[in-house]
């Protein structure tokens, strides 16, 4: 797998930024030890693997030289895809052995507490840290006898493109973070979901937000900032459809109050008990939504048992104007779900939208009633 950056394929994996990262680290020592402009650079990732990356732009003199890795984040969304990384590296004649890694224009800095990096530290993860100082002693092992090295990160558009992220809403200020457990980008990553959704979770426990609302996607993330307006950002956590990642990690995490918005057709997944509420993990329980419009009043089983979506469902009780009435009974189940599978004397409430954002339902409005105790 190289680091230059071919047309975009379904399904092709790619680079984090801390791949990239240590891949202009090590080109530009190569270049300050060398002498020698880097056209391409074999890296060690924290997979355990090497892989060989184009090296964009390397320049430098006696003293320091730079290396540019442009980012390839594969098939999947990446607001990071093709970003320029640059790494500089310059000599440190009075610090013999000491190789020190720092953050420069670009990347983010931490501001608040409850993320892998102490505040104040530029926004390196623990890995891709690692990793950057591997790749540099690795070729930097004999200079480092008799000198020091100092190591900085920058992001060309680093501060626009983290607008686009999770990362002010976390306290990360002033451009992206340095990210990656493997080293490899998988297009919609699993695993990268839900270590987000995770990390969402800590920062909320950790900067002491009164709640934390889960929300299964953007839409319903705008509806629910607008509905808790009173919340800080920090609170809001988009778990998509990782439902059971989300409550393991409130067991662990425990906030006092826990909201979920959604829409109907998530809810009726959620309120069965479904630790992942994406299509393909199974369609929705038919009976068990004709059961909740039965308990609403409605009486025509044989029209729900023909359904193909639960917003057909809603469609139908809305003929007879007991869309909001089931809504309200689904809210009550999910909200019964939900407080079996967290800790003792959580607050849980519950809040239903249409695709649009009208507020169809709500229960258990101590979760959101800050004066509440």
């Amino acid at each position: 797998m190289r680091g230059d950056v071919p047309p975009r394929m379904a399904g092709r994996p790619g680079f984090t930024t801390g791949a990239c990262a240590a891949a202009a680290s090590r080109a530009a020592t190569l270049h300050l030890l060398l002498q020698v402009p880097q056209r391409e650079v074999e890296v060690l990732l924290p997979d355990g693997k090497r892989y060989t990356f184009a090296v964009h732009a390397c320049e430098g003199d006696l003293e320091s030289a730079t290396a540019v890795i442009i980012k390839d984040g594969g098939s999947g969304p990446d607001v990071t895809h093709q970003a320029h990384i640059r790494a500089t590296v310059r000599r440190l004649p009075d610090a013999k052995g000491i190789i020190r890694l720092e953050g420069g224009e670009g990347v983010g800095r931490v501001s608040r507490p409850g993320l892998p990096v102490a505040v104040g530290e530029a926004a390196i993860n623990p890995t891709p840290r690692r990793n950057i100082l591997e790749n540099v002693q690795e070729v930097a092992d004999s200079w480092l006898d008799q000198h020091g090295l100092l190591v900085t990160l920058s992001v060309a558009n680093g501060e626009l493109l983290a607008r686009r992220t999770l990362n002010p809403r976390l306290g990360i200020l002033g451009g992206i973070s340095i990210l990656g457990i493997s080293g490899i980008a998988h297009p919609y990553s699993t695993s990268a979901f839900k270590a987000t959704v995770v990390q969402g979770i800590q920062a909320a426990k950790e900067q002491q937000a009164p709640a934390v609302v889960l929300t299964t996607g953007g839409r319903a993330e705008r509806y629910a900032m607008d509905f808790l307006p009173q919340l800080p950002g920090v609170a809001f956590v988009q778990m998509g459809d990782f439902v059971g990642a989300a409550l393991q990690a409130l067991n662990q995490h425990p906030l006092p109050r826990v909201i979920l918005v959604a829409m109907p057709g998530k809810l009726v997944k959620i309120a069965e008990g479904r630790p992942n509420t994406h299509a393909s993990k199974g369609t929705f329980n038919r009976d068990f939504l004709v059961d909740l419009a039965l308990a609403a009043g409605f009486q025509n089983r044989e029209a729900l048992q023909k359904i193909n979506t639960v917003a057909h469902g809603v469609e139908i009780l809305a003929t007879v104007g007991l869309e909001k009435i089931f809504c309200q009974h689904l809210v009550a189940a999910t909200q019964a779900t939900l407080l079996h599978q967290l800790p003792p004397h959580t607050r849980v409430g519950v809040v239903a939208f249409t695709l649009e954002g009208a507020l169809l339902a709500h229960t258990g409005e101590d979760a959101w009633n800050l004066s509440a105790g």
